[in-house]
C-alpha cells in the first residue's frame, strides 16, 4: 500500500512489521536459499554427519565460558525450490546430540538464525526506509509478551549499535556432494557468528529518549536480528 493511501493515524505494530520484513528477506535472500538442516551439534560432542576435522581450530577454544553450537546444512544442486520453515528439515531427518526430534519452535529458531545471519544492518536499513515512507503522523507500537505496550512517533525510533559478548558461538556449515569427483568429495562453506568478541550488534531504541547518551538511555531495546516466532526475544 502506498503511503498516501494510509490513514493519517496509522499505527504500525513492530512485531507484525518484523515478521513481514524477515519473511520478505527469507524469500529473496541468496544465502541458505535451498539448504536443508541435517544436523545440530553441540561441542564437545563429535559431529555425526561430517568428520569433525572440518571444524575450524578456534571452534574448540572456549572464551568466557561460551558454549558452541553447529548447524550442518546440505544443498542439492538439482533442487531449485527455495526452502521454507516447513521444508527446512532434511527429509531423512535431523541428527541431534540427544537423538530427539526438534520441536517446531526449535526448528523455527534455527531457520531464522540462519536466514538472518550477518544481515542485521541490512534489516535495520530496510526498516528505516519503510519508516521514511510512512505518513509523518504514523506511529509505532511495540508490545511485550508480559502485556507492556508503548506507542510512539516514528521520530522516537533510533537505530543504534553496541558491542556484545554472545553466550553462544554458532557455526553454520553448508555442504553439497560432488559425486563427479568421487563418492566422498564435498563442496563446503562455513559461516561463523559470535567467535570474535566483542561483536557489534545493531538494535532499535523505541520511545522518547531518556538521555542524550545511548549508554544511559533506558528506552526498551529491540534487536533487528531476532526471529519473529520468538516473541519473548523481541519484546
Amino acid at each position: 500500500m502506498a503511503a498516501s493511501l494510509l490513514p493519517q493515524n496509522y499505527v504500525l505494530d513492530l512485531h507484525d512489521f518484523a515478521a513481514i520484513l524477515l519473511d520478505c528477506h527469507a524469500r529473496i535472500g541468496g544465502r541458505f536459499a535451498n539448504a536443508r538442516l541435517t544436523e545440530v551439534a553441540k561441542a564437545p560432542i563429535p559431529l555425526q554427519t561430517l568428520p569433525s576435522h572440518i571444524l575450524p581450530l578456534h571452534y574448540h577454544t572456549v572464551t568466557r565460558g561460551q558454549s558452541r553450537i553447529t548447524y550442518i546444512l546440505r544443498t542439492n544442486p538439482s533442487d531449485g525450490e527455495r526452502v521454507t520453515i516447513s521444508t527446512f528439515a532434511d527429509p531423512s531427518g535431523v541428527k541431534t546430540p540427544n537423538g530427539n526430534a526438534l520441536t517446531r519452535r526449535e526448528l523455527e529458531n534455527i531457520f531464522w538464525r540462519c536466514k538472518s545471519y550477518d544481515n542485521g544492518y541490512v534489516l535495520a536499513y530496510a526498516a528505516q526506509r519503510v519508516f521514511e515512507r510512512l505518513p509523518s503522523t504514523a506511529r509505532l507500537r511495540a508490545r511485550t509478551s508480559s502485556g507492556y505496550e508503548i506507542i510512539c512517533a516514528l521520530s522516537d525510533v533510533v537505530v543504534a549499535e553496541i558491542d556484545i559478548y554472545p553466550r553462544e558461538a554458532c557455526l553454520m556449515v553448508v555442504y553439497e556432494h560432488c559425486l563427479h569427483l568421487g563418492p566422498t568429495f564435498i563442496n563446503m562453506t562455513q559461516h561463523l557468528s559470535g567467535f570474535d568478541i566483542p561483536m557489534p550488534w545493531v538494535y532499535l531504541l523505541v520511545g522518547k529518549p531518556h538521555s542524550a547518551g545511548l549508554e544511559r538511555d533506558t528506552r526498551k531495546r529491540h534487536t533487528s536480528r531476532i526471529r519473529p516466532s520468538l516473541a519473548s526475544d523481541w519484546w
